[in-house]
Order: structure tokens, then sequence, then C-alpha cells
């Protein structure tokens, strides 16, 4: 007689308010969160984690994650809540999917392209993308781009 089978955890990075609103979600879908940050922050107090974790730094949260979660007969599904955590996620992503459940974005190199804004603009230009226009300047250099700047509505 087979009951129902139980739901992998998801483990959320970064327990910020944006986080949050992921671990409500979750809880509130009956799914299982674990939360870790690298430091206490709102989403720590919320009654839909099962527990949480502060990890001081980037060692600490892998060696961490690894050790709790290898065990697990269902792969944790990890989520990212800030560009710091994806960066995390990307820089250790062969480790990480040995134990854990994420998109493939982490493993090919998508994701990290798109946390940096210059990547993710050529991104989308190689893609045929619109978006608005993006400019990376200094301080000094603002004056020298005022005739290219179109202040009029469209």
């Amino acid at each position: 007689m087979g009951g129902v089978a139980k739901r992998p955890y998801a483990v959320v990075l970064g327990l910020s308010p944006t986080a949050l609103y992921v671990v409500r979600e979750l809880g509130r879908a009956s799914v299982p969160v674990f939360g870790v940050a690298r430091k206490a922050q709102s989403g720590a107090s919320s009654k839909y984690l099962d527990d949480h974790r502060i990890c001081g730094s980037d060692r600490e949260m892998l060696d961490f994650l690894v050790d709790r979660f290898a065990g697990e007969k269902l792969k944790p599904v990890l989520i990212p809540t800030t560009d710091r955590d994806i960066d995390f996620v990307c820089r250790h992503a062969r480790v990480l999917s040995r134990h854990f459940a994420f998109q493939t974005s982490y493993l090919d190199g998508l994701a990290q392209a798109m946390v940096t804004k210059a990547s993710l603009y050529q991104l989308c230009a190689d893609h045929g993308v619109a978006v608005a226009r993006w400019l990376e300047l200094k301080c000094r250099e603002l004056p020298s781009i005022e005739d290219q700047i179109n202040t009029q509505p469209s």
C-alpha cells in the first residue's frame, strides 16, 4: 500500500524580504522549506520555515549545504533569491548539482550572464530582444552624452 510521497525540501538561499515572499508561497503550498543566509534577515522568522542556518562565508555555506542535504532521498530544490546567491550557485554548480535540483542555466553560464547588466544587455542584443538603452558611465562622462539622450516622449 503506497502512501503519499514526501516532497523534497525547497532550500531558499538568502532570507531577505524577497526570500520571505518565496518562503511564504512555498510554505502555503505545503512544501517543506529550509532557509540559508549569510546573516540574520527578516525571512528567518517566518513560520513557514522548517529551519534555517546562518553561514558567515560562502565556504561555510557550501560545506553546510552538502553536509546537511547530501543524504536526502529526494534532491532538494535550490532557490537563490539574490544576485549574490545566483553567483554562489553558478560558481559551485558542479558540486551542488550532485545534491540539489536547480535550473540548468546555473550550469551552462546563462544565469551568470543575466546577473551582470552589461552581459545581460549583450545577450539581449545577440538574440534581438528590444530593451531600453543602457549606458555605463562615470559621473564626469555624463555631460559628454547629453546630446545623445532623447528626453522627448515618443
